[in-house]
């Protein structure tokens, strides 16, 4: 019987082994990214201005509820003041009811901008939205840079994402009716929702060729 001499075809491993080279290469030449850590950081990103813009309006709230309670304050204490230096010489029943009931309003008004807060809880609204924004900004600069330019990858997502849960866990509660307006502004719009407006960011796994 006819031997057959089976030869090893050096071709294929020597093709194989410059692949992994190639992708090794290519890692180190664009820092570690991909289009899979492309989109998450894109996503944070997103999520980002959409808190910015949640604590924008929650601030813009707090502010006007302040400055809305302490005109009525002025104004009533005004009345008070005036009534206390121009008395009313005749015993009216009526005048002094009226007097007891803005005494009461007054008295009322200071205890709830005492109680809410309005004032403090804006200016944290303020900080938080500054934060989201700073962060915000850095990916979108990042993003706009070639791969080959930008930080590492590996460590920046990390980076960003410690910084990003950190500002939610850190940062005031979005009341309900921004959250309802947040929710309605951008129902048709196509960015990464916070998991705040019931949606949970699906994770994705990098896909590559096992004979690399």
């Amino acid at each position: 019987m006819d031997e057959f001499v089976i030869e090893k075809d050096n071709s294929t491993t020597t093709r194989t082994g410059d692949d992994v080279l190639h992708k090794a290469d290519l890692m180190r030449l664009n820092n570690g990214w991909n289009d899979k850590n492309e989109r998450i950081i894109i996503s944070v990103g997103e999520n980002a201005a959409s808190y910015k813009w949640m604590h924008e309006k929650c601030a813009n709230y707090h502010k006007f509820t302040h400055k809305f309670i302490s005109i009525l304050l002025i104004v009533l204490s005004t009345g008070l003041t005036a009534e206390t230096i121009f008395p009313n010489q005749n015993d009216d029943f009526i005048m002094e009811i009226i007097r007891r009931t803005i005494v009461y309003v007054v008295n009322v008004l200071t205890v709830l901008q005492t109680f809410f807060r309005s004032e403090e809880v804006g200016e944290k609204h303020l900080v938080a939205a500054g934060a989201y924004s700073s962060l915000y900004h850095d990916i979108q600069q990042q993003m706009c840079m070639f791969r080959r330019d930008r930080v590492n990858a590996t460590k920046y997502v990390s980076e960003c994402l410690k910084q990003y849960d950190s500002l939610v866990i850190t940062s005031p509660d979005i009341s309900s009716r921004i959250l309802m307006k947040f929710k309605n502004t951008f129902r048709n719009s196509d960015i990464a929702l916070p998991e705040i407006a019931d949606k949970i960011q699906k994770i994705e796994i990098i896909t590559e060729d096992p004979m690399q």
